[in-house]
């Protein structure tokens, strides 16, 4: 007689074999320091997200009196979180993540945004804690990147890459990297292709990131940060992955892995 199998805890067990749920393949790359999944929120339709927790170091994104929705069945048969149409700059239409670092001086960075976008605003953001310190930015409105080391705003930064309308179309599911190699101009991908300067002037070469000293902004997700710079996201997020390295094997690997969970065609 054949032994009884039950499922505990994510394995198959009996006197046999254990055999584990294999690990969802972001979360077998040492290098992914944060990622906030949507559909793993498991909320119900409509719910209202105030905490969104990622699932790497745990880090707590919260925010007050949210504005921020959770929708099902948004693309594939998984769910997403939804920001409103943006108005005034405001605390509940973001959330406040934690400190630490995300990046590698010595391997880089990429940023991975699977969603939409309806209304155009920052997307993620992170600066240092006053005027003279760091200030990076994933920002939908202009499509650009900043990282700026001299003053808190954009208008005198020092990397700028820019993604045109036509390559990542409104109202449209997709997956887009920012990505970035010290030394080197950062990039920005859009369903595995590169995007291409669109007005502004070419992206130019970033040597490093200042490090957190432990006195700086935290992250937020979904608007600028304590400098208030440009209103708020107005869209639809799935994942918000963050990887301390950037090759172009790894690169590709996590635009493939992306394609198929949200059912998206890469080249």
């Amino acid at each position: 007689m054949k032994k009884k199998e039950m499922m505990v805890a994510g394995f198959y067990n009996n006197t046999t074999r254990r055999t584990p749920n294999p690990l969802p393949y972001p979360l077998t790359i040492p290098e992914v320091s944060r990622w906030w999944d949507g559909p793993a929120l498991a909320l119900a339709n409509g719910a209202t997200v105030d905490s969104w927790t990622e699932r790497v170091v745990k880090d707590h994104a919260s925010t007050a009196g949210s504005l921020i929705t959770y929708a099902t069945n948004v693309q594939n048969g998984l769910s997403g979180v939804v920001w409103p149409s943006p108005g005034a700059d405001n605390a509940a239409h973001r959330f406040y993540a934690g400190y630490g670092n995300v990046h590698s001086n010595t391997n880089g960075m990429m940023i991975f945004i699977s969603g939409k976008w309806t209304g155009v605003r920052p997307l993620i953001y992170k600066s240092g804690a006053a005027a003279g310190k760091y200030f990076w930015e994933f920002h939908v409105q202009s499509r650009a990147v900043y990282e700026d080391k001299a003053a808190a705003l954009p208008a005198a930064c020092n990397w700028n890459s820019n993604i045109p309308p036509r390559e990542w179309p409104s109202a449209t599911w997709g997956v887009v990297a920012l990505t970035w190699t010290p030394g080197a101009a950062p990039e920005v991908y859009y369903n595995k292709v590169i995007t291409t300067v669109d007005g502004l002037p070419a992206a130019v070469a970033v040597n490093t990131i200042e490090d957190d000293d432990g006195n700086d902004q935290v992250m937020t997700i979904g608007g600028g940060g304590a400098f208030g710079t440009g209103g708020n996201f107005n869209g639809t997020l799935g994942d918000v992955i963050i990887v301390s390295k950037h090759t172009t094997a790894l690169r590709n690997s996590l635009f493939d892995w992306l394609g198929v969970r949200w059912n998206i065609a890469m080249p």
